[in-house]
């Protein structure tokens, strides 16, 4: 598999909140990329303004799953100031951001938790969401992002959780034409996954249960090899069917056997083992 990477530009964006949206175009993962910068003209109550906001690409995601969807907002002293003086102690709400992923369009939603404003400086905003990856990717397709234009409800409230002067504030966003508004590229790598192991004894035999969930909406498919431990040593192999795998071995000796299972994978789902013990009568 090619080594993934993510080349990303920082947004420069108007209105306060506006910026908040460009996160729907920043997945974070341990392996990012630093931001460089994107223009927008954003429509807000009382004029526009514009301002930077920072953000990260991920270096991966799983198919079928979701990646965190963050990013933070320095809002300069000015804009700061206006909120401020109108009234504005908080402010909190929602943001869509359009994007494209290999050239399809795709909306992406975010959250702007409660922010205080402050009586003086600039202010730091932060806003999460997530962004899904279609199960019917393949492993290996390389997401080739790019930012568009995007919306901004947002709420201010006074000191006393009341709402603040024109509150909700609609904001549009449009991005400047002759732009490089390349994001990045995110590479789909394999879901994780789970064993859960259950057993149950009986007269010279037991019957083990493995259930294999992955970590993402893809389904575990394949096989499980489960191998007892104990007076007696036995390993069964068996097919997952919804989920489940399950083996019944017969003619043990009487006793405590130790259960291991392993999971190898397929091809999009990592392996996992896992443990378990029964009591053979």
């Amino acid at each position: 598999m090619t080594k993934p990477h993510a080349q990303v530009r920082r947004l420069a964006v108007g209105g306060a909140a506006a910026a908040l949206s460009v996160a729907t175009l920043a997945v974070t993962s341990p392996a990012s990329a630093d931001s460089a910068s994107l223009n927008y003209t954003c429509e807000r109550p009382l004029g526009s303004s514009n301002l930077t906001a920072s953000f990260a690409a991920p270096a991966t995601v799983p198919v079928g799953g979701s990646a965190a969807v963050t990013t933070t907002v320095v809002v300069p002293e000015d804009l700061a100031g206006l909120l401020a003086s109108v009234g504005v102690a908080t402010v909190e709400g929602s943001a869509v951001g359009k994007a494209t992923v290999n050239g399809l369009p795709l909306d992406v939603p975010q959250v702007i938790p409660v922010t205080s404003v402050p009586a003086a400086g600039s202010m730091t905003v932060k806003a999460s969401g997530k962004l899904a990856v279609p199960v019917t990717l393949p492993v290996g397709t390389e997401l080739a992002v790019t930012a568009g234009d995007f919306t901004v409800d947002l709420d201010g409230k006074t000191a006393d959780g009341q709402p603040s002067l024109l509150s909700p504030y609609a904001i549009s966003c449009v991005q400047d034409p002759e732009q490089n508004n390349e994001v990045g590229t995110v590479t789909v790598v394999k879901a994780g996954s789970k064993s859960k192991v259950s057993a149950k004894g009986a007269k010279k035999k037991a019957t083990i249960t493995v259930k294999v969930k992955s970590t993402t909406t893809v389904a575990a498919t394949g096989k499980v090899k489960v191998s007892l431990k104990g007076p007696k040593k036995v390993t069964k192999t068996a097919k997952i069917k919804n989920g489940v795998a399950k083996v019944t071995v017969k003619k043990l000796k009487k006793g405590k056997y130790k259960i291991a299972t392993k999971y190898a994978g397929d091809k999009n789902v990592t392996g996992s083992n896992g443990k378990g013990s029964v009591k053979v009568k």
